[in-house]
């Protein structure tokens, strides 16, 4: 006979069971968004806000949409602002990133006509957006999950995933929370049309889609959840749950269409990659990132404060502990969380993998933390073996304990980030004086945002900026360098150009790979490509510069990882 459950569980349980626990939910997604209302602006925000400033002042003819026209895809411009230093010059000339995010765009709007110079309170506007898809996400639980005590702690565990951090504290990523936010009202009028037999549910259903799609491009992950009910939840004949799928499908098709034929969408970029437009190019990052993205589902990010080790560790264990749940005693809503996150990753896969873009499919996965728990606390649990047990204590560890105190740290490491912040380099050993006659070369940078930041930086905190900056190469650890004449260097790195990460953003080496030979003019120097790897890497640059390197016109410097900043060099500390 079942030992009776404890009195604290049972209180526990009370608690969360309570129909007015939404409010606790709430309340935490306000309390851990907080600390980001001193964040201010970072990356993408500076020129978001320049784009607004601009847009409402009547000194740019763009569109009122166009807030997330990153690269424009004009040949002639892009090649332009390569020769200038203002494109990295392994920049394809074909390059476009291009979004259309109306939905999201308004918000910004809306922040731009009511507080257009206060930080504060467009970041208060984005955690407000995040508690709002935290109650969505609490009444979603409930309607899907019989047990309220295990939908609100799913919902509690939705609100405090450390995959939100990035999405509430850089308003540049706010589109993910209010995509997620239509999203999850899809879900709940989708499930109230095939379970209450709300028809019109049938019509509303698709158009939040359109909504959500309207918000951001990973609103297309809400087919995923449709489709995942379908399979797991919907108790109708296999047909007609067919059926219910078409007008999602048609939705996305006609969105996606219009996506393409206005110009939109992404071209030539490493970074960001259409599976439609750049096939070859999907299929070779497809294992690597979306493994990446089922692993974040499992475990808190990896970050530089923790061991390489223990986050591999975390992750498996966790792993394990649900395939074991899902095989052996999983319930139609464990399934359905399960399936989602698996479908919903998949065209995440198209951009750059990180956190931010898990909002949505961390939805599913607590779904499927939340049963665990509660099938380990409850009387069946109590039969588990005790390496079972201990793997439902790993899940309320990682997903319950940890992420409040770790949100914290990352929102204070993304403040340290923003321009005014401790940690952005601004080269404050650099010359400062005469600089802004210069040209600016720097020979490494741990990454193309660090170089390109770099003038922003110093002319907000009052020192000088260089007439021109060029960044020849980036990446984890500096290259090889050789001097070969009085106007030559050659760099080399097995890693090869661009670098792994952010430097793919310019160009994608599966579909424009260079080869030896090619040359690359700038205002100051020329690139001249002398050796690639197999993938279509640079592997060794020659850097003519039309003047001795030793020029006044020109400075040097370089990434010094233990000041963490630029720092002066020299052409005769490079190489000879």
């Amino acid at each position: 006979m079942p030992a009776p459950p404890s009195p604290w569980l049972a209180r526990a349980r009370k608690l969360l069971a309570s129909p007015h626990f939404v409010w606790v939910v709430v309340a935490a997604a306000i309390l851990l968004g907080l600390p980001t209302l001193d964040a201010g602006f970072h990356g993408d925000d500076l020129q978001q806000q320049a784009f607004l400033r601009s847009y409402h002042d009547g000194q740019t003819s763009a569109r009122w949409w166009n807030m997330f026209a990153l690269v424009d895809g004009q040949r002639t411009r892009t090649i332009g602002l390569r020769t200038s230093g203002r494109y990295p010059w392994w920049v394809d000339p074909e390059l476009r990133i291009v979004f259309f995010r109306p939905v999201a765009v308004l918000t910004h709007h809306l922040d731009h006509w009511l507080w257009p110079r206060r930080p504060g309170l467009m970041h208060l506007h984005s955690v407000l957006w995040h508690a709002l898809t935290s109650a969505l996400a609490w009444r979603c639980a409930r309607r899907l999950l019989s047990n309220p005590a295990t939908a609100s702690l799913a919902a509690l565990m939705f609100a405090l995933s450390l995959t939100h951090t990035t999405p509430v504290s850089w308003l540049a990523h706010r589109n993910g929370l209010v995509s997620s936010a239509f999203a999850l009202a899809v879900l709940l009028v989708h499930d109230r049309w095939r379970r209450d037999g709300w028809r019109p549910g049938a019509v509303v259903a698709p158009l939040l889609l359109l909504v959500a799609l309207l918000s951001a491009e990973a609103g297309v992950v809400t087919v995923g959840l449709v489709l995942a009910y379908a399979v797991c939840i919907d108790v109708d004949s296999w047909r007609r749950r067919a059926l219910t799928l078409v007008p999602y499908l048609a939705i996305t098709a006609a969105w996606r269409i219009a996506y393409t034929q206005a110009g939109f969408g992404a071209v030539a970029s490493g970074a960001y990659i259409d599976p439609l437009g750049d096939p070859g190019g999907f299929a070779s990052v497809f294992p690597a990132r979306y493994l990446w993205l089922l692993a974040s589902s499992l475990s808190p990010p990896l970050m530089p404060t923790i061991p390489a080790w223990l986050w591999l560790s975390t992750t498996g264990a966790v792993a394990v502990a649900v395939l074991v749940y899902l095989i052996r005693d999983a319930s139609d809503v464990a399934r359905f969380g399960a399936l989602a996150v698996a479908l919903g990753c998949l065209p995440l896969v198209a951009s750059h993998p990180g956190p931010r873009l898990l909002v949505l499919t961390s939805f599913a996965a607590a779904l499927v933390f939340a049963e665990l728990v509660e099938r380990g606390l409850g009387e069946r649990g109590q039969s588990w073996p005790l390496l079972h047990r201990a793997a439902v204590g790993l899940v309320v560890l990682v997903h319950l304990v940890v992420p409040p105190l770790v949100s914290l740290g990352l929102s204070s490491a993304l403040d340290d980030l923003s321009p005014a912040g401790p940690a952005a380099a601004d080269g404050e050993q650099l010359p400062n004086q005469g600089l802004s006659r210069r040209g600016l070369v720097i020979v490494h940078a741990p990454n193309y945002l660090s170089a390109e930041y770099l003038p922003v930086i110093r002319g907000l905190r009052g020192l000088e900026v260089p007439n021109f900056t060029w960044l020849l190469h980036d990446g984890p650890a500096p290259p090889q360098i050789e001097r070969v004449d009085a106007t030559t260097l050659e760099l080399y790195d097995p890693r090869g150009w661009p670098a792994e990460g952010l430097s793919e953003y310019w160009r994608s080496p599966s579909r424009a790979p260079f080869e030896v030979g090619d040359r690359i003019k700038t205002l100051d120097y020329d690139a001249q490509i002398i050796g690639v790897d197999r993938r279509g890497k640079a592997v060794r640059v020659r850097f003519r510069f039309r003047a001795r390197l030793e020029h006044p016109s020109l400075a040097w410097a370089t990434w010094d990882a233990r000041e963490g900043d630029f720092v002066p060099t020299s052409p005769s500390a490079l190489g000879d």
